[in-house]
């Protein structure tokens, strides 16, 4: 009896098509979700457009086209060009001194047990204040200028980046610390070996969940008091229903938004190249 043997088929052609299927099973796993995401946007725009002064008054929600076309204006107008840079301006100088601050008083109390005891008191009891409620206070102090906004910015970045650098350095391996002691190593290494990076992977959260504090701090202060920048745009627009010039700065501020969310995750892929996480939380490489 003669048994048939399945010689398995090793042309070039199967080999192509197996590199082909391959390359695009890898092109979609890239390219895949940003083409949902897409998609998802077209479909929520297209709704809108639908809906809009057919089941909910356009008075209220205005609609993708006059909100396309109000940007074109703004633009075309250097509206933009003008309020834009003031607001950008403000919480990026908010965002650096409430950062740096939070930073070196994190580091401070999350090594030295006595000054943390001594200042957690204080921070707690101002954390749990309302910060935007400052305002009118810093509006007496700083007056309606571009230092109103700032210090109103850094005081609502100051806190999480304070809480996430305090919880990095009490999270260092104390282990890790040991170890370096007993190999003789010098503070400083032990610093900048164990301390330093374990302390950035809690403070890159910190800076991603700051960014939109910081340009919710410049804009608040531009409602409440100002003559220019983004939240004094959006405050003309509300005095006279103007409701697709208010979605068209509000985009725009989400794009300025998202752009620095991904600028600080690019950097903290570059800083932070040894580190993998597979929890898929926002931001983490």
């Amino acid at each position: 009896m003669n048994a048939s043997v399945e010689v398995p088929d090793t042309s070039p052609d199967l080999a192509i098509q197996l590199y082909q299927r391959g390359r695009i099973s890898r092109i979609w796993a890239r390219l895949g979700p940003y083409s949902l995401t897409l998609g998802i946007a077209i479909a929520l725009a297209a709704a809108w457009e639908i809906a809009s002064g057919r089941i909910i008054s356009e008075v209220f929600v205005s609609k993708p086209s006059a909100i396309w076309a109000s940007f074109l204006v703004l633009t075309e107008t250097g509206k933009f060009s003008y309020h834009l840079p003031i607001t950008i301006q403000e919480a990026a100088f908010g965002f650096v001194i409430g950062t740096a601050g939070g930073v070196l008083l994190g580091l401070m109390t999350g090594r030295v047990e006595f000054l943390a005891k001594a200042i957690t008191p204080f921070v707690i009891g101002f954390y749990t204040m309302p910060k935007l409620a400052l305002a009118p206070l810093f509006i007496i102090w700083f007056g309606i200028a571009a230092e109103m906004k700032i210090a109103l910015t850094s005081t609502v970045v100051f806190f999480p980046v304070y809480m996430v650098t305090f919880a990095g350095m009490r999270e260092v391996s104390q282990e890790l610390l040991g170890i370096t002691q007993v190999m003789g190593a010098s503070r400083f290494y032990a610093f900048s070996r164990v301390i330093l990076p374990s302390t950035l992977v809690w403070l890159f959260v910190g800076l991603k969940q700051s960014v939109p504090y910081a340009l919710l701090g410049a804009v608040v202060g531009e409602l409440i008091a100002s003559n220019r920048g983004m939240g004094f745009l959006m405050r003309q627009a509300t005095g006279s229903f103007d409701t697709a010039t208010l979605f068209a700065a509000l985009f725009v501020l989400v794009a300025i938004g998202y752009g620095s969310y991904e600028f600080l995750r690019f950097l903290e892929g570059r800083l932070l190249w040894w580190k993998k996480s597979g929890d898929g939380t926002p931001g983490t490489m």
